[in-house]
């Protein structure tokens, strides 16, 4: 009895172990082909993140394009802009010929170099000129005082039709219109001219002693004999300064009136003109 039930056992076992041996090659196969056929696929990234990140370099591109064209605006408003007031030169007014008082005659050689140059072929030269020169020069000097002498009346005629033409052109020539030629030549770099009725500017106390003191038989004294072989106008300019320092201002007094009544009349004539 109990050998029946061991070998019934043992046929029990055997039964089994076969029939899972049997049924587990199919079902690993059918699980493999399951797993293989239900498994997702990995995906691309969607085409939305795509459109997303081709929008984003799309706007970095117009905002840099963006950002280099308000640059360029930028250069053009600095190149356009207007040049400063300080460099601007300022308009020099021209000066015409007849604004100007005439011009002194030419002297008794300028004439003779004049009529030289008449009797001598045209230079094309530098060196041709400065012969002319030369020898007019040579030629003059062995002129005697009567071969001289026409050129020299020549010139005296021409400077007194000259002093003429000068008296009647500041009789006609105002003081304020002489201020605004000179204004225009101080802007040229040129000399003023003078009104001949323009009251000069007035010296000062001291400049009026000084220029008495120049006539005085101390400053003559100086002058021919100046101290440690000095100038003798700067050793009587510096014995006239010693001199003014050492008055008291009672002596100093007259020259300070006479200064002071010819700045008033000075001023007096800038108004009126």
């Amino acid at each position: 009895m109990v050998l029946s039930i061991l070998a019934r056992r043992f046929a029990l076992s055997t039964t089994t172990g076969l029939a899972a041996h049997a049924i587990a090659p199919a079902t690993l196969t059918s699980l493999t082909r399951r797993t293989f056929l239900t498994t997702a696929r990995v995906q691309n990234p969607p085409v939305a993140t795509k459109a997303k990140s081709s929008k984003a370099k799309t706007t970095a591109k117009t905002t840099k394009k963006a950002t280099s064209t308000k640059k360029g605006e930028t250069k053009a408003k600095k190149v356009s802009k207007p040049a400063k007031e300080k460099d601007a030169k300022p308009i020099i007014p021209r000066i015409l010929r007849a604004e100007l008082p005439p011009k002194r005659p030419p002297g008794a050689y300028l004439l003779f170099y004049l009529s030289y140059l008449k009797s001598q072929p045209k230079s094309t030269s530098r060196e041709q000129s400065q012969e002319h020169v030369k020898r007019a020069a040579e030629i003059w000097k062995t002129y005697t005082a009567a071969e001289k002498q026409p050129f020299v009346d020549e010139n005296a005629v021409l400077v007194e039709q000259w002093t003429k033409d000068v008296e009647e052109f500041w009789q006609n020539k105002s003081i304020s219109e002489t201020k605004e030629l000179n204004a225009r030549r101080r802007l040229q770099g040129k000399p003023v001219f003078h009104h001949p009725n323009e009251v000069p500017r007035p010296m000062s106390s001291y400049m009026l002693f000084l220029q008495e003191f120049r006539d005085s038989p101390d400053a003559k004294a100086i002058t021919s004999n100046p101290p440690d072989g000095r100038n003798a106008s700067v050793a009587v300019v510096k014995a006239g300064a010693e001199r003014w320092r050492s008055m008291s201002k009672a002596e100093q007094a007259p020259y300070v009136e006479k200064s002071e009544r010819a700045r008033a009349e000075y001023k007096t004539q800038q108004e009126t003109a």
